[in-house]
């Protein structure tokens, strides 16, 4: 359905009538991530705070870091997919263009690397933990953000995309003694969790079945854009110079996590001036 005539507050009143009306689910395409703000501010306005709404930013990748991943987007996105699959409220997903043409995680992948965490059951944390590093979790040494995990002693702390807050489980040997949600920040618990939902947190899963062919496929797209070159049109050898420097140092701070390691990524750019007669 096509929305025309109406905007910003208008258009969220009828968008929540027809919702109201159908009972089913709806997604709500807007230009950019900004507008999506704003939509779900003015939903949120006419359904109430309880309302079923799913944000689905876009990552907003900025030219030259299509590798780049930002982790919060990441559990919004994956969280937001999540809910899609469980029952409940029929969801009103808001969505900008740019995320929603992006490929997302299929949904049977995602379903199979849920986990369900629930207290008195057996636990195994070494294979959680390598579970949690093929869904793109960074081990830390205290758990902050999305996409986190930790692990001092009978403690794993998990940061999964579905929860505002990370969560602790506290272990008993083999067996789970107690879930707690606990503020990122001051490291307290803030309340008993019953059970909790362990999500990836990217939307693509690199274990041991696929990791051989997406090796293969970062080398050979790695081969084809290790090299570029770049025009500087009516600029000086020093100005240049100083451009490249800035290049350097913002691919120096960019680094990518693979199997529980940190990496940084390097790189090397020579200037040529071109003149009229050469």
């Amino acid at each position: 359905m096509a929305a025309t005539g109406l905007s910003g507050a208008a258009l969220a009143a009828a968008v929540a009538r027809i919702y109201r009306r159908i009972g089913r689910p709806v997604a709500v395409v807007v230009s950019d991530d900004e507008a999506a703000a704003a939509m779900q501010g003015d939903l949120s306005f006419f359904l109430g705070p309880d309302a079923p709404l799913l944000p689905f930013p876009s990552y907003n990748l900025k030219p030259f870091k299509r590798l780049a991943y930002h982790g919060e987007t990441a559990a919004t996105r994956i969280g937001a997919l999540y809910r899609l699959t469980a029952e409940g409220p029929p969801p009103l997903m808001v969505v900008p263009v740019a995320g929603l043409l992006r490929r997302v995680i299929p949904k049977p992948e995602l379903i199979r690397f849920a986990d369900l965490v629930l207290p008195g059951e057996a636990l195994d944390v070494e294979q959680l933990t390598a579970r949690l590093v093929a869904g793109g979790y960074t081990r830390a040494v205290i758990t902050e953000e999305p996409g986190d995990f930790s692990i001092r002693g009978g403690i794993l702390d998990v940061f999964s995309p579905l929860y505002p807050e990370p969560v602790r489980i506290e272990m008993f040997g083999d067996v789970v003694e107690a879930l707690r949600f606990f503020s990122p920040e001051t490291q307290r618990k803030t309340a008993d969790c019953p059970e909790a939902v362990i999500l990836p947190a990217r939307e693509a899963i690199i274990d041991a079945s696929n990791r051989a062919e997406v090796v293969t496929r970062l080398r050979a797209r790695a081969a084809l854009e290790a090299e570029f070159g770049i025009l500087i049109e009516d600029t000086s050898l020093a100005e240049a110079r100083e451009t490249a420097n800035r290049l350097l140092h913002s691919i120096s701070a960019f680094t990518f996590q693979w199997e529980d390691r940190r990496f940084d990524v390097g790189a090397s750019i020579g200037m040529v001036p071109i003149q009229r007669d050469t």
